[in-house]
């Protein structure tokens, strides 16, 4: 309502500081610590154990996504130095001993009510392109997508093909 606008875009932001929009400047420690939980509970499977670390492989996450994570969860948390060190780290190990050491943090197992609720996703990609041409087909023409689908000789014509002028302002 103050900016008049019909949305604005905070993935990065949302990355950086998923508390956001409760007002803190940077995430706080037990945002990161929430994130290290459900990462590493989420390597258990169906027995609770006295595992330390993650294992190097485990079926239900990959090394991507849980350091890409934290590399803008603790942007504002860490010193130039350490953001370095840390966003250079290639190992779930390194990762927990790093944030055990500079943080203080370590992953904790969930209560058992909480394995109880949990549910792996059984997730299917195969033939998600064909889904998402006959989605894109629904909006637009062949000759459309044709001449702005990832053209990238067309310098910016795109977006601006996206942009709609409002002349009521």
């Amino acid at each position: 309502k103050e900016t008049s606008c019909n949305g604005v875009m905070v993935a990065n932001g949302l990355l950086t500081n998923p508390t956001l929009f409760t007002g803190t400047e940077s995430t706080p420690l037990e945002c990161v610590q929430k994130w290290l939980d459900i990462c590493f509970n989420s390597t258990l499977g169906d027995n609770l154990c006295n595992q330390l670390t993650i294992p190097e492989r485990p079926p239900n996450l990959t090394f991507q996504c849980f350091h890409h994570h934290l590399v803008f969860m603790l942007e504002k948390l860490l010193t130039t130095s350490q953001r370095r060190t840390f966003n250079n780290l290639q190992h779930f190990d390194d990762v927990l001993m790093f944030l055990q050491e500079h943080l203080g943090l370590k992953p904790q197992v969930c209560e058992e009510i909480m394995f109880k609720k949990q549910q792996i996703l059984n997730l299917d990609y195969y033939g998600r392109d064909s889904v998402h041409n006959k989605l894109k087909s629904l909006y637009q023409t062949d000759e459309e997508l044709v001449r702005v689908d990832y053209n990238y000789d067309n310098d910016g014509q795109f977006f601006k093909s996206k942009l709609v002028i409002d002349n009521s302002i």
